[in-house]
């Protein structure tokens, strides 16, 4: 592990050490060649989540069976309370009901607060993600564009120097047959220069053939699409967080009108018109509210572990860099690749072999191929293209205007490479992945995510008591035979 790596918050460890039921919790796996493993890590994070339904289900299920039973076996389970009249036929208040409508209270007060955290500091924290993501995400799609516009100099140079036939070019015997012969030239310098230009090109051919520049190309663009997925997933984050916040004041408005409505029926009276909007609007507005806030446990559930896991990694102590390390094993790239080298290179802070160090000889051959096109070219300006022409006994502009094209793309060439060194740089480099592997993504994002999980499982599960006990919020009904309940 680089000095850089630190360990993670005991929240992104509580979240990866969530009981997966059996599964593996190796984000890494996603990766993998065998579809096995990555059904394997996608059912544990699917059982995460059937299980707090099924936590849900179950409830509801106890909930509805108490119901039917009717309170005069499930008492105020029922969902109300009927008091029975003595010999005398006086009525008598069971001591708990008064405690039952404050624990009532105390669970809606807790609802509200709970709510509170949601909007504050748990969306507050994801909105502060999102802002990190997008600045991130233009640091690195202004690379990846300065990237693709490098390797399409480089195509585009490439293309230019096969469609000259450099080769035929450079063979002078071919183009001017008395020219190695001529006087003009006695000193062999022109020829010595050419030979040079032709072995430089050669070299420079030989690299670009090795490399699959349109691979890089496809690589990059990429980067590029998924750069805008995440654009596009914290635009609509930002856009659509006013539903969250609206969920949580429609929520609180509800529950506050459900402790006022326990307080006025503990304090004896009972107006009809209330009862009415308990029974058919705010109860079962409430209802769907928590059956909804189930659900959104669920799936917050599950980007929280899946974050976590990315975050902790799988070594002790974890980080992300290790989940990335991992992801390109399982997906088959060899560890002295250009791609796993390059990551390793940034991982240990610029430290280890600097994977495009071996560009370095390729920039001082092109270097070396304009210095020898400049000397060809000032030659032949001191003999002038006329004498030449003379002396060669064909025109020798061909070769003239062909050592011109030549320099022009090496040119690009070598803007093109010192481009990549620029931008390929540690200083560039180091601080995006410093923002990417110890920033946002892994400190504010499984901190803020862990705290929306709580919240949301807080009020679910408040929320399903204060419909068990629901029947605070109605005043008592007092028979004298213990009836069904309607």
């Amino acid at each position: 592990m680089s000095s850089r790596e630190s360990t993670q918050s005991p929240s992104a460890y509580f979240m990866h050490n969530f009981p997966r039921f059996g599964h593996g919790s190796k984000f890494s796996k996603l990766a993998s060649q065998d579809q096995s493993e990555q059904t394997d890590y996608v059912v544990g994070l699917l059982a995460v989540s059937y299980f707090i339904i099924s936590v849900f289900v179950m409830w509801a299920a106890a909930i509805i069976a108490l119901r039917c039973l009717g309170p005069r076996r499930a008492t105020f389970f029922a969902g109300r309370i009927r008091i029975k009249s003595d010999k005398s036929e006086s009525f008598r208040l069971p001591r708990y009901i008064w405690k039952l409508r404050c624990l009532f209270m105390v669970l809606g007060i807790s609802v509200i607060l709970c709510s509170v955290a949601l909007v504050g500091p748990g969306m507050t924290s994801i909105d502060n993600v999102a802002y990190s993501a997008r600045k991130l995400n233009r640091d690195i799609s202004d690379i990846t564009t300065q990237g693709l516009l490098i390797t399409d100099s480089i195509s585009r140079a490439k293309t230019n120097l096969e469609r000259l036939n450099v080769d035929q070019l450079m063979d002078v015997g071919s183009k001017c047959p008395v020219f190695l012969n001529n006087s003009v030239v006695s000193n062999e310098s022109l020829t010595t220069i050419m030979t040079e230009i032709k072995s430089e090109i050669d070299s420079l051919k030989d690299y670009m053939e090795e490399n699959d520049f349109n691979g890089v190309q496809d690589q990059i663009r990429s980067v590029m699409d998924g750069s805008e997925i995440l654009e596009i997933a914290a635009t609509l984050f930002e856009e659509n967080d006013w539903i969250a916040r609206m969920y949580a004041v429609v929520l609180d408005g509800i529950v506050f009108f459900m402790i006022i409505s326990s307080c006025i029926t503990l304090s004896g009276k009972n107006p009809p018109a209330l009862k009415f909007m308990n029974m058919f609007f705010i109860l079962p507005a409430f209802v769907i509210l928590i059956i909804g806030s189930w659900f959104m446990t669920s799936f917050i559930a599950t980007a929280a572990i899946s974050n976590a896991d990315i975050c902790v990694g799988e070594a002790d102590p974890g980080s992300p860099e290790h989940t990335v390390t991992n992801i390109l094993r399982e997906m088959g790239i060899e560890e002295d690749g250009m791609i796993f080298t390059t990551f390793l290179y940034y991982r240990n802070g610029c430290a280890a072999t600097d994977p495009i160090g071996h560009f370095y000889q390729y920039e001082d051959h092109i270097q070396s191929g304009i210095e020898s096109a400049n000397k060809f070219l000032d030659q032949t300006d001191e003999i002038g293209t006329h004498a030449i022409t003379e002396k060669c006994g064909r025109d020798a502009i061909q070769i003239v205007e062909g050592i011109g094209v030549v320099k022009d793309n090496l040119g690009i060439l070598l803007n093109a490479l010192r481009s990549t060194f620029e931008v390929a740089s540690c200083a560039r480099i180091s601080p995006l992945f410093r923002q990417i592997f110890q920033g946002a993504p892994c400190s504010t994002s499984v901190e803020g995510l862990t705290m929306i999980f709580w919240v949301m499982l807080s009020i679910s599960v408040i929320g399903m008591l204060m419909i068990l006990i629901r029947a605070a919020l109605f005043p008592c009904k007092e028979v004298c035979i213990w009836t069904e309940d309607f």
